[in-house]
């Protein structure tokens, strides 16, 4: 389990949740709660899911983390993202 460290900087960022495990095969970005054992799959082109997964883990705003989503078409996913606890 990951454990971040918020500060003044980082408290208003989006994370890959600390319970959360991802990975990237092929066009694809696994999401997966590893407590509820519930998955997401996105995807795009490689290079953008590679953005989307650095991005959530040194932490991204609100409208970032919005852009990153719409460049690989899933920006109705953002509110899953966060019920399915994959994102905090």
């Amino acid at each position: 389990m990951k454990q971040y460290l918020y500060t003044a900087e980082t408290v208003q960022k989006n994370f890959l949740a600390s319970y959360a495990d991802a990975w990237i095969r092929g066009g694809r970005l696994f999401l997966v709660n590893t407590l509820t054992d519930r998955q997401m799959i996105l995807s795009g082109e490689r290079g953008q899911l590679e953005a989307l997964l650095l991005a959530l883990h040194q932490g991204v705003s609100d409208e970032e983390l919005q852009v990153l989503l719409e460049a690989i078409g899933a920006q109705k996913d953002l509110e899953a993202l966060f019920r399915e606890g994959l994102v905090e």
